[in-house]
């Protein structure tokens, strides 16, 4: 399955001023890409699978994004990227 975040992508192009890029990654397995991104210095965005009160997996960091509050529309979605 392609992994496309259109409305988070958008966001982040938005607040960035730079060149929008398309990504695609393909992952037929979720848990796999996850342990993937736990082992390297990737920076990507997920969703916010888990609710306020959980905490993500190991490993991995929510990031605060200066100009895009933790609640926008754009955070809640079922893809993610993923950018070395």
């Amino acid at each position: 399955a392609t992994v496309r975040p259109p409305n988070l992508r958008q966001a982040l192009v938005r607040l960035s001023g730079q060149q929008d890029i398309r990504t695609s990654i393909e992952c037929e397995n979720g848990y796999s890409l996850l342990d993937v991104i736990r082992q390297s210095d990737a920076i990507g965005t997920t969703n916010h699978r888990h609710g306020p009160l959980q905490q993500p997996p190991d490993g991995i960091h929510m990031l605060k994004i200066t100009g895009l509050d933790d609640d926008t529309d754009e955070f809640y979605t079922h893809y993610g990227i993923v950018s070395r």
